[in-house]
């Protein structure tokens, strides 16, 4: 890659959000996972309404939903918490009363600050220091956190002021590598995809949908998808160790 030619183009920055701008050990060590949080608040809502399940049990109905998330990832159809709580109750052929379904939904949705989400280190003063020079925008697949909730974390990491562009596939409809979340991007941004580099860890969903977009592209190294970028339709522009790389090899 010649950089003189990518900085020279370059007027913006999408990155992705898990795994790229919050680190994956995003709660204490000590503490019990979002997901245990999750299956015990929804163990405890259908014993409420007279119905016994068993952590294995709720355990699998979490796992089920995690299956149909990934089968639609994999056909590039956005998914939500909405219909993860009616997989799970479906899976266990539990019926229970609309509004304590919208209150699993709003938890599941909102476990997440219960903690403030870990940025990597040099992550904000990078976009501090970027954010001079380059418009910034966000491309991120969703799950059970919308971009509702990623909003309010990004608020919390006093970065949210940083982005001209927030791109949730919750929002758009269709997940990574669609290239409607890339083209909403580059035109919330006001530049053309080939004046954008997109920085994300997934060879699959990241680089392939940005290069298919027609954006500049940055892998963080992640060991386990090293396989992946070194197939043409994979292979970043750019490998960096994480986000705060960045400052010294555009801004210097």
């Amino acid at each position: 890659m010649d950089f003189t030619i990518l900085r020279q183009n370059l007027k913006g920055i999408t990155f992705d959000l898990w795994g790229t701008l919050f680190r994956d050990d995003y709660y204490p060590p000590d503490q019990p996972s979002f997901r245990e949080r999750r299956t015990r608040f929804f163990m405890e809502q259908l014993t409420a309404c007279g119905i016994t399940v068993d952590a294995a049990r709720a355990q699998q109905a979490y796992e089920h939903a995690r299956n149909v998330f990934d089968e639609l990832w994999k056909q590039q159809k956005a998914f939500d918490a909405r219909l993860g709580i009616k997989v799970m109750l479906d899976f266990l052929d539990a019926r229970v009363p609309d509004e304590v379904q919208e209150t699993l939904v709003r938890y599941f949705q909102e476990v997440v600050n219960q903690a403030t989400l870990k940025l990597p280190d040099g992550a904000r003063e990078c976009l501090h220091a970027l954010h001079g020079r380059y418009r910034l925008g966000i491309i991120s697949d969703t799950g059970w956190v919308p971009g509702r909730v990623i909003r309010q974390q990004l608020r919390r990491n006093r970065i949210l002021h940083y982005f001209s562009a927030l791109v949730f596939s919750d929002e758009i409809g269709h997940t990574k590598p669609h290239p409607l979340l890339f083209q909403t991007a580059a035109a919330s941004l006001g530049i053309q995809p080939q004046q954008c580099l997109h920085v994300g860890d997934l060879p699959f969903t990241d680089i392939y949908g940005a290069k298919a977009a027609g954006f500049y592209t940055a892998w963080i190294n992640k060991p386990e998808f090293q396989q992946w970028i070194e197939k043409e339709a994979y292979r970043p522009d750019l490998i960096v160790q994480s986000v705060a790389d960045l400052q010294e090899m555009l801004l210097t």
